[in-house]
């Protein structure tokens, strides 16, 4: 018993200690996003693209078992189904040990780029066993002891923090505990008068709530993906609790101390956005890459960085395709068909040919003070990203690809190239993923302004191509973006 104690006040204190060392530091970090990309083929020959997020709404249950440690007085008749007899005095009992488990069902609420969630857990079977003895000083060297179980429900609504570790978070809160039945036996043993045994069923009977804190942690890890519409985490947690006295008899006043650790299995339908990505008959293949080594230009890699995955072996050289004669590039514009967007209409002529290095957008509306838009060719543009999940194209991003859109289809010999990079915040697959998410939302956002396919070349360079140091949100900010350039 007294090992027992002693080891859940040393979980205790390593509990505590990291919470208050994972407080203490800086590990702000979001909720992570979850991105996946899903391809259907749809009827007439378009494809339907799934973005896919993690759900900011989580529902699941929860398993576990539990160590506790009592402490205080409680406080008991030497024959609990006897109140009237004369000898039936008070025995008070101290500290006590038990074990159990607990099942039960959460809640939570965990917006994506966000710091903070809540959660709200219910243990309905949440059962516990105890003893605790004392031996009287008398002449027959009398034993008391209690030996009980509990069974309670649990209410615990908790914040939640997520660390700058990916799936690592914090919680702390209040739980309330509600007894809904106890049972348990009494005995008494006289050794001196040759081992007498007494055996009295014990059920404590003045019972209030049970009120208290929590804190813990726990990791979140992916699972299972469910008809690529629901996702699945299982977390593995630790927490503890404290929980004041609810039994009341005789003046008791019995409070615990919970080690609990268990596993959390959380369901999310995942929230959706869909793009198309249109069927264009004129698609020509893209400009053709072949790699070489050159043993100048070799790249050394140290072995203390971040990346975890294949390193890029050689340079890539690129072969541009033959110039199209100006009369079969007129010819294609012709055939192009207009698509209104908004309060703007693209026509659908071919323009005048010209090798300007630059174009201006047109004018904004009589009264309206609106910044002009320049393309300028080899000119390379860069646009970075809030978070470190953000794919999609911003309204900024999207301004400039209108214009280079209508400049693409003013100067046929020009094309577009785009390329994805990405903070090394993550491993280097993920940076990967998500720098060549990046340069596909804006090769389909070119798409959907009827821009050939054949214009628009893209690249994902991941986090391999760092332009600032990533020691500060500053520097990985500008780290993760898009390079757009338009070539001749």
């Amino acid at each position: 018993m007294k090992f027992l104690s002693s080891k859940l006040v040393k979980i205790a204190g390593v509990l505590v200690a990291f919470i208050v060392l994972g407080f203490s530091i800086d590990l702000s970090a979001q909720a992570p996003s979850g991105n996946v990309i899903d391809y259907k083929v749809i009827p007439g020959g378009d494809t339907l693209m799934l973005n896919r997020q993690y759900s900011d709404y989580w529902y699941g249950i929860t398993l576990g078992m539990q160590l506790a440690t009592y402490f205080g007085d409680l406080n008991a008749n030497t024959f609990p189904d006897q109140p009237n007899n004369p000898f039936n005095r008070i025995i008070n009992y101290g500290s006590a040990t038990g074990a159990g488990y607990f099942a039960g069902g959460l809640f939570e609420y965990n917006p994506k780029g966000s710091d903070w969630g809540f959660r709200f857990n219910v243990n309905f079977a949440d059962i516990r066993n105890f003893s605790t003895e004392v031996l009287t000083v008398d002449t027959l060297n009398t034993r008391f002891e209690i030996s009980a179980s509990t069974y309670q429900v649990n209410f615990s609504p908790s914040v939640r923090y997520n660390s700058a570790i990916e799936g690592l978070h914090f919680t702390g809160g209040f739980n309330i505990e509600l007894l809904t039945s106890n049972d348990g036996n009494h005995i008494q043993k006289s050794i001196n008068s040759g081992d007498v045994k007494f055996d009295n069923n014990l059920e404590f009977k003045d019972i209030s709530l049970g009120y208290g804190f929590n804190i813990g942690f726990g990791y979140d890890l992916f699972f299972a993906d469910i008809s690529k519409q629901f996702r699945t985490l299982i977390s593995p947690f630790a927490e503890l609790q404290y929980r004041s006295s609810y039994f009341q008899d005789n003046g008791s006043s019995w409070g615990s101390l919970i080690a609990k650790f268990g596993f959390k299995l959380k369901f999310g339908k995942d929230d959706v956005d869909y793009d198309t990505l249109f069927f264009d008959p004129t698609y020509e293949p893209p400009p053709a890459y072949f790699a070489q080594i050159n043993q100048s230009e070799i790249v050394e890699f140290e072995f203390n960085t971040s990346y975890d995955s294949d390193f890029p072996s050689s340079w890539l050289a690129y072969i541009p395709l033959a110039k199209k004669p100006d009369e079969v590039v007129l010819a294609e514009l012709n055939e192009v068909t207009p698509q209104n967007r908004g309060d703007e209409t693209v026509a659908a002529s071919a323009p005048e040919l010209s090798d300007n290095k630059a174009i201006q957008s047109p004018g904004a509306a009589p009264g309206a003070k609106k910044r002009e838009i320049q393309i300028n060719k080899n000119e390379l543009k860069r646009f970075s990203y809030a978070r470190s999940s953000n794919t999609n194209p911003t309204k900024e991003m999207k301004d400039y690809l209108d214009k280079i859109a209508e400049y693409l289809k003013a100067n046929p010999s020009s094309r577009v190239l785009i390329v994805g990079h990405s903070d090394p915040a993550s491993s280097l697959a993920e940076a990967t993923r998500l720098s060549r998410a990046r340069a596909e939302r804006i090769q389909n956002y070119l798409f959907s302004l009827q821009v050939p396919r054949s214009k628009v070349t893209i690249d994902a360079k991941g986090s391999t191509e760092v332009i600032k140091p990533n020691t500060d949100e500053e520097g990985r900010r500008a780290n993760r973006r898009v390079e757009i350039t338009v070539l001749d």
